[in-house]
């Protein structure tokens, strides 16, 4: 049954970002938006979904569950792994995947303000970033699929910068 639900989350998803979304606080491709999430989209190209208010938010992504990777792993090999600089180079650091309860990592030190580019596991949900400590300010969730993406090509959702070096908490969980 979780399955036939996944399957039809996913297609509503697809739906909704092919022909628009059907909430009112919800726009396909919409950088200008404080709150997005970040799909695989049709024919591989990544798919924005902007929201005004992080309640809408946290509300998708609640009821948009990424569907399950039933490749069986150990949970320390999940993870996120987040870059200095733009297609996975320079220094990095790692942040575990956690179930419940959810775990917010704070970007200390070097780490914080200086993430250009992230690396999500495969195991489903999301990789959640948060543009100042304990997982406020502006977000960018990240559809946890193996791939990687460069936040250089992300709108901050403020109008004027992008995600690059913008980077000060995450949330990564795994399904």
């Amino acid at each position: 049954m979780k399955r036939v639900i996944g399957v039809l989350s996913t297609g509503l998803l697809a739906g909704a970002m092919l022909f628009g979304a059907s909430s009112p606080q919800a726009y396909a491709e919409s950088p200008s938006k404080p709150y997005q999430v970040v799909t695989p989209g049709v024919n591989g190209e990544q798919a924005t979904i902007g929201f005004d208010e992080k309640s809408d938010f946290e509300n998708f992504l609640t009821t948009h569950p990424v569907p399950k990777n039933f490749k069986i792993q150990p949970l320390a090999q999940i993870y996120s792994t987040f870059y200095y600089d733009n297609d996975l180079k320079g220094s990095s650091f790692t942040v575990n995947a956690s179930r419940n309860p959810v775990i917010i990592a704070n970007f200390g030190g070097s780490n914080n303000d200086n993430v250009s580019s992230v690396l999500t596991h495969s195991f489903g949900d999301y990789t959640t970033i948060y543009e100042h400590n304990n997982a406020q300010g502006h977000a960018l969730a990240i559809v946890n699929n193996g791939g990687y993406i460069n936040l250089t090509s992300f709108s901050l959702g403020d109008g004027a910068r992008t995600w690059n070096d913008e980077v000060s908490s995450a949330i990564v969980k795994s399904n």
